[in-house]
């Protein structure tokens, strides 16, 4: 039976010492995962199916390999400039969430290039997340309520107008 105890009081927070070991175990984590299905990639379709390979195998590799060294070169800014890349919200959980998906399409591309158009879910949930926090409630906001004082200038400006016509 487990038994789970309510914490008291305010939880702990983390020291720049154990942020910055967090952070260097993360980022060489990530290493590991790219250069693992980077050469699981390279030695299934470039030498156990040489003969069958076509331009999108190529453009494939190019185009992960680009997402990979700029999601890369962008966490290492983040770990020199001290912040945590470990943070439950923020940019690097994106970009931890965009090499993951990248690391799963590039690694289930070896059985069909099909798999590819998983990549597609990370410019609509890109556009999602734009609709629902920018573009939506700009469009779609009430107009702000106009004051006694503004009620009753805007009727003399109407009926001003009425009276020229």
């Amino acid at each position: 039976m487990v038994v789970n105890k309510a914490k008291s009081g305010k939880e702990g927070t983390k020291g720049g010492k154990q942020i910055k070991e967090e952070n260097k175990h993360t980022y060489e984590r990530y290493w590991k995962f790219i250069a693992g299905v980077y050469t699981f990639t390279v030695l299934i379709q470039f030498i156990w199916r040489y003969d069958s390979i076509g331009w999108v195998n190529w453009l494939c590799l190019g185009g992960a390999s680009v997402v990979y060294l700029l999601c890369m070169m962008t966490v290492q800014s983040m770990l020199t400039s001290g912040l945590d890349i470990n943070a439950d919200s923020g940019v690097a959980e994106h970009i931890k969430d965009i090499i993951g998906l990248t690391v799963i399409c590039q690694g289930l591309s070896n059985i069909s290039l099909y798999f590819l158009f998983l990549w597609l879910v990370i410019p609509i949930a890109a556009f999602y997340k734009l609709w629902s926090s920018v573009i939506s409630p700009w469009i779609f906001q009430e107009a702000p309520a106009m004051t006694d004082k503004q009620k009753k200038k805007m009727e003399r400006k109407n009926q001003t107008q009425f009276r020229k016509y």
